[in-house]
């Protein structure tokens, strides 16, 4: 989900293994020269297509921890290229993303906290089909950062 932690987790994750992280809207916004709010003004489809492009070179990568955006698993083609990945659902409370989030930046919320709602109930069985590994961000980054790498093997 959106705010749930993917990029807080996933530095740290990163940092502690050894790997390198990547970041996908970061690297969206590199490569297109355009921030994700730009790319998402011509339409939402317009974005996940680069965001299908930017999956399957990123799923050729090895040694690295990404940071997918919450919208991934729309499309199963997505999921697809990762397939030699460990991929982790992280199941953060949504009242403690709603509590925190900072809308701004984000295309399919702004000025609408509550969609974040609607984006749950339209992907939490995607997330779950998808996830290998559910990981709760119920305690401390600390203890999430220790059940990431129990998750995963590298």
């Amino acid at each position: 989900m959106p705010g749930c932690g993917k990029t807080t987790l996933g530095e740290k994750l990163a940092k502690s293994i050894g790997y390198d992280f990547v970041d996908m809207d970061r690297f969206i916004e590199e490569k297109t020269g355009k921030s994700i709010v730009e790319i998402f003004k011509s339409g939402e489809k317009n974005f996940r297509d680069i965001e299908t492009t930017t999956s399957e070179k990123l799923g050729k990568l090895k040694g690295v921890v990404i940071s997918s955006g919450g919208g991934i698993v729309t499309r199963k083609q997505n999921i697809d290229y990762f397939k030699n990945f460990t991929i982790i659902f992280i199941n953060r409370s949504l009242d403690l993303i709603v509590s925190d989030i900072d809308i701004e930046n984000r295309p399919l919320l702004k000025d609408k906290k509550d969609r974040l709602y609607d984006l749950y109930n339209e992907r939490i069985n995607l997330y779950k089909t998808f996830g290998e590994k559910h990981i709760l961000n119920d305690s401390t980054i600390d203890v999430a950062i220790e059940r990431l790498k129990e998750a995963i093997i590298y």
